[in-house]
């Protein structure tokens, strides 16, 4: 049974500003974590102190998003540049 998926309002607002071609490659992404969540993408890392969460590295730019296995949800935190993502997750998560 799918995932459901959730955007954060960050994400939904950063997403608008990124080039095309990325969002495509964010949207099969997104696709395939709504499958199966359990076969993270390639270039995929778990966020160390932040059980559940993971990032993927598209170009420059980090997907972060946070797994939920028991209630079968993705939670799409943010997407920014490497510099930038990981202080704005500090302050979501913290």
């Amino acid at each position: 049974m799918p995932y459901k998926v959730f955007h954060h309002k960050l994400f939904e607002r950063e997403v608008l500003k990124i080039p095309a071609h990325h969002q495509s490659r964010i949207h099969k992404i997104v696709s395939k974590l709504k499958e199966d969540p359990n076969k993270l993408p390639s270039n995929t890392e778990p966020l160390s102190g932040y059980k559940g969460c993971f990032r993927t590295r598209i170009g420059s730019l980090r997907l972060i998003y946070f797994v939920n296995h028991e209630k079968e949800e993705v939670l799409i935190l943010g997407i920014r540049p490497r510099g930038d993502i990981y202080k704005v997750i500090r302050r979501l998560l913290s």
